[in-house]
């Protein structure tokens, strides 16, 4: 398994990004990550938790059993890249957030998820429409809803991004929050509702129902 090292030091950066999204199932995966643990940056870090959460649906409890030493190992140089790095950005935190969530494994990762949400709040204004709207599903799905500092700031984001947003944006953000208890900010599902009214026409059934759901 030595093929594709740079002279005994490992992948480059570049090669380690790429054998992590070339993976074929989540073992090859956890085994560059934990052969280059100490190596992995914020963009190896979003790609690998994207994995995850596009793989996962597959496996079994047995399997998160198995691997479970890997996994929170992943988790915990993911949570200190996360809080300790300069050059991670909001596209990074809400792919490592969404893959987490999608995974099913947000409630066993609550230091991860205590770490992202920081992160999130410092840089909520700089998420664009998809990456808030991942983001906020993200938090809600892994029941990280009790955050207030945390819902606050996507809040705040939501209202000066929502009429950016297209139907299935508008469907995650008002699932998001309804889960998270937030019905009672009048302006948020104000907002959310005036920008529901002009995509109307582009919801799917599953969409309109989700997000009638969020506004009973």
């Amino acid at each position: 398994g030595g093929r594709g090292g740079g002279g005994g030091g490992g992948p480059s950066p570049a090669l380690l990004t790429a054998n992590i999204k070339n993976a074929r199932t989540l073992e090859e995966l956890l085994g560059h990550c934990t052969a280059h643990r100490s190596k992995l940056n914020h963009i190896h870090l979003s790609a690998a938790w994207n994995s995850i959460g596009h793989k996962s649906g597959i496996l079994s409890p047995d399997w998160w059993r198995a691997h479970d030493e890997d996994i929170r190992s992943l988790a915990s140089h993911t949570a200190k890249v996360v809080s300790e790095s300069s050059e991670v950005r909001a596209r990074e935190i809400a792919n490592i957030a969404h893959g987490v969530a999608k995974s099913g494994r947000g409630g066993n990762l609550t230091d991860l998820m205590d770490a992202l949400a920081r992160a999130v709040e410092k840089r909520a204004s700089d998420c664009n429409a998809q990456e808030l709207a991942n983001v906020s599903w993200a938090f809600a799905k892994a029941d990280h809803c009790a955050d207030v500092a945390l819902f606050d700031a996507l809040s705040k984001a939501t209202l000066a991004k929502a009429s950016a947003c297209n139907s299935q944006e508008l469907t995650n953000l008002a699932w998001a929050f309804a889960t998270a208890g937030r019905t009672q900010d009048e302006a948020l599902f104000a907002s959310l509702a005036k920008a529901v009214e002009h995509t109307l026409a582009s919801f799917t059934s599953q969409g309109l129902s989700n997000t009638a759901w969020a506004f009973a």
